[in-house]
């Protein structure tokens, strides 16, 4: 209720008053507007106190008393109130954040240091308080920002289909990209499935610095070499160690052995009750290491290898059941020492065995196709397409046996290689369900058809 020119304000009134402003860092505006007086008046009791003048007697808008400050201390008490229970609707996290506004309510708050989910949760509360009635400058004083935020957050809210939308946390844009959509596709087009080779360059194996100069050359775009690794990970490319393929492969061969005679060889099988193995070769040394290890920056782990070199040779026999032979032997896999492995393979079988193998030479000698005649069809064997190992799913056995075991932990003094790799193939012999694993790999996926 405004009053008449004649009243006056108590010194008491007056002090308050000034003290809000100078130690409260409170806008002029909004302590008169919380105090329903002129600003003009105001700002003359703060130029006059900050000058150590005395303030002066009377006022002009209304009478002052004691229970004018305790309203505005209540209007305060009650804003702090509201903030409290909005507050308690969000997130905890961002709780936390907004609480340090209410503990110094009228101290001025720097936005620039607040995570977006709080500005958003305060834009939010506010607007809510000011479709409540409370004034826009009132709600920017207990918040800490200058009076025009609550201004802004309203207006912004205003109009049809804006409303509580329009104060959500957007992300920002961001510089706009260099290449566009259609150019960043190709890109991908010429990485992927093939290699530099095909776009002139003197390499097999892609590189950022190919990529950067690539694009230079087709786009005339510069891109430093961060934006083109940010490039490929948005295409969904990834630094990888390539599989080996030699260029003697005979692709229509590989797929004539999918497509018509594993799965001739699998009827065949079924007709005569007989199992179907793969074999393969391998060998370890001592020596070998696989794998990495931690350690610091530029500082790389020393592993202790035995300094005398140890070789062993290993064969293995697998099938989809989860059966697995193997043996081992010293040096090279000649057709007698081939021979008698099969000898020992066939040693109590009852079934027939149809044996799938590769093209060594050892495998296809005159001996070894006079000992299968021997056989009176107990042993057949049939060789997989040139220079196409991935089709074995024995050369997952070795995979497995060269990363684990030996390769982790090297010999210690006085232990024997062909010792250490007999016990570790003796062990994967008693997990089944290890071998029939490898017979669910994508390469050997053809399998599974048959």
């Amino acid at each position: 209720m405004k009053a008449g020119p004649d009243r006056r304000y108590t010194p008491e009134f007056r002090e308050a008053a000034v003290r809000q402003v100078i130690d409260g860092g409170r806008s002029l505006t909004a302590v008169a507007r919380s105090l329903e007086m002129s600003v003009k008046t105001l700002a003359n009791w703060v130029y006059r106190a900050r000058k150590g003048q005395a303030l002066p007697g009377r006022g002009s808008a209304h009478a002052a008393s004691d229970e004018q400050a305790e309203i505005s201390r209540l209007r305060q008490e009650n804003a702090r109130l509201k903030m409290e229970r909005d507050i308690l609707l969000i997130s905890q996290q961002i709780r936390e954040q907004i609480r340090d506004l209410i503990v110094l309510p009228f101290m001025k708050q720097d936005g620039r240091k607040l995570s977006r989910d709080a500005l958003e949760a305060m834009r939010l509360i506010a607007l809510e308080r000011m479709r409540e009635g409370e004034a826009p400058a009132a709600v920017s004083a207990s918040f800490g920002m200058h009076r025009t935020w609550a201004y802004k957050v309203r207006a912004k809210a205003a109009g049809r289909g804006h409303g509580k939308r329009a104060l959500r946390s957007r992300r920002a844009s961001g510089r706009p990209r260099k290449l566009s959509a259609v150019q960043e596709r190709k890109v991908f087009g010429w990485i992927n499935g093939k290699n530099p080779r095909q776009h002139g360059f003197d390499s097999v194996m892609w590189s950022r610095a190919i990529v950067r100069d690539l694009i230079a050359r087709q786009f005339q775009v510069s891109l430093s070499l961060a934006s083109v690794g940010a490039l490929l990970a948005r295409l969904g490319l990834t630094p990888q160690k390539p599989l080996q393929r030699a260029y003697q492969r005979n692709p229509e061969a590989i797929a004539r052995f999918k497509q018509e005679l594993y799965p001739e060889i699998a009827r065949q099988a079924r007709r005569e009750g007989a199992d179907i193995y793969f074999w393969d070769e391998s060998g370890f040394r001592a020596d070998a290491v696989h794998g990495k290890s931690w350690g610091r920056r530029a500082s790389t782990p020393v592993v202790q290898v035995p300094g005398q070199r140890q070789s062993i040779s290993a064969a293995s026999a697998i099938n989809a059941k989860g059966e697995f032979w193997f043996a081992t032997y010293k040096g090279g896999l000649k057709a007698d020492l081939f021979i008698e492995l099969l000898g020992k393979l066939l040693h109590g079988r009852d079934r027939p065995l149809h044996l799938i193998l590769d093209n060594l030479p050892s495998h296809k000698t005159r001996a070894v196709r006079q000992f299968v005649d021997e056989q009176q069809g107990r042993l057949t064997l049939h060789f997989l397409p040139g220079y196409a190992p991935e089709l074995n799913p024995d050369e997952l056995v070795w995979s497995y046996a060269k990363r684990t075991e030996v390769a982790r932990s090297p010999l210690r003094a006085g232990e024997q290689l062909q010792e250490r790799v007999h016990q570790q193939l003796a062990r994967m012999q008693q997990n089944p369900q290890l071998i029939q694993s490898f017979f669910h790999h994508p390469s050997v996926a053809y399998l599974s058809d048959c």
